[in-house]
């Protein structure tokens, strides 16, 4: 299964926030749209980082009750692992489980086309695997005697 496929049944919806917005207000994002991560966008809408549910722990860990007034430019992890639509399940899920995401911004030409999640990953995965298992039982079914 391609990504493009699963990204077609998600949906193309990527919630990103400028590179000048502050913590506050990426926490609040994050917890108002219920999401685990959002992609930051620099001035020319390219994208510059992400944060996470997991960076934002580590960073409000790390710089106590003064974290409420730094901009998540500031502090965003800057190295994005992305993916492309022609990329396969397989392939996004090795990428991810090597690197240790949680989160794959899919770029196609440049541009930001989706987000997958890990859940996202692992629905697609059973999806698939109880597709394949009822085209297994249905060739086995119509298997013709004696043979």
């Amino acid at each position: 299964m391609k990504i493009s496929t699963i990204l077609k049944i998600k949906g193309d919806k990527v919630h990103t926030v400028p590179a000048h917005t502050p913590l506050k207000g990426v926490l609040r994002d994050m917890l108002v749209l219920r999401v685990g991560s959002l992609v930051i966008i620099d001035a020319n809408g390219e994208i510059a980082g992400i944060m996470t549910e997991r960076d934002l722990l580590r960073i409000l860990a790390k710089l106590g009750a003064h974290w409420e007034g730094v901009g998540v430019g500031d502090v965003m992890s800057r190295d994005v692992i992305l993916g492309k639509p022609n990329d396969t399940l397989d392939q996004v899920m090795a990428l991810m489980t090597e690197r240790r995401i949680r989160h794959l911004p899919v770029v196609e030409a440049g541009r930001l086309v989706g987000m997958l999640s890990m859940g996202d990953i692992i629905k697609a995965s059973l999806t698939e695997s109880a597709f394949q298992n009822r085209l297994m039982k249905s060739y086995i079914k119509n298997w013709p005697e004696g043979d």
